[in-house]
């Protein structure tokens, strides 16, 4: 555990903690990873919030083994393709980056549970994120959406979607599939009236 201290850079070296399965490195002052952090294998928990991160190493797509990748409050404004190859992650936190488009490597992480984008600028959200069928946390406050794609309806797992403080004028009639909904936050935003469908959840 790295948390708190003045750390600017990580040494190359890191790639010889090949049995490390946790590395705790929030609160420093990284501006980029090594390369080489792509060897640390084992690694399930990986926590880099409050950094000033600007981009991720394409070698962060060998952590193969990785649930848990942190990464609130950096300066983050696009995800390496690679993110997508992360198959057993499971929570994804990326709170208050600089993202100005959802990151399509996303979708391809099929067994993702909990996902944070709130605080970044990502104005609409493709289709296909219906494929994110495991989801059941989905937080998007903050993100400047004018709309939601239809898709949205069938990620039935969903027990928790904040939308709260965004610029939707209308919800899609599939949102009544949510039928595993219990937390479901619409603060903030410019809906005149809802779908019928609402009555479903």
């Amino acid at each position: 555990n790295l948390h708190g201290n003045q750390l600017s850079e990580l040494p190359k070296s890191i790639r010889h903690l090949s049995k490390l399965t946790s590395l705790v490195l929030s609160m420093n002052i990284l501006s980029e990873l090594p390369e080489s952090i792509g060897r640390l294998s084992n690694l399930t928990r990986l926590v880099l919030s409050m950094n000033i991160l600007s981009e991720l190493p394409e070698s962060i797509g060998q952590l193969s083994n990785l649930t848990c990748l942190n990464l609130k409050d950096n300066q983050l404004n696009e995800l390496p393709e690679s993110i997508g190859q992360l198959s057993n992650l499971t929570s994804l936190n990326l709170d208050s980056n600089q993202l100005n488009e959802f990151p399509k490597s996303i979708i391809l992480l099929s067994n993702l549970n909990s996902l944070n984008l709130w605080g970044n600028t990502l104005i609409e959200l493709p289709n296909t994120l219906g494929r994110l069928s495991n989801l059941t946390n989905l937080n998007l406050g903050s993100t400047k959406l004018i709309e939601l794609p239809v898709s949205i309806g069938y990620i039935n797992n969903l027990a928790s979607l904040n939308l709260e403080n965004n610029n939707l004028r209308e919800l899609p009639e599939s949102i009544g599939r949510l039928s595993n909904l219990t937390n479901f936050n619409l603060h903030g935003n410019q809906l005149s009236e809802l779908p019928k469908s609402i009555r479903h959840l």
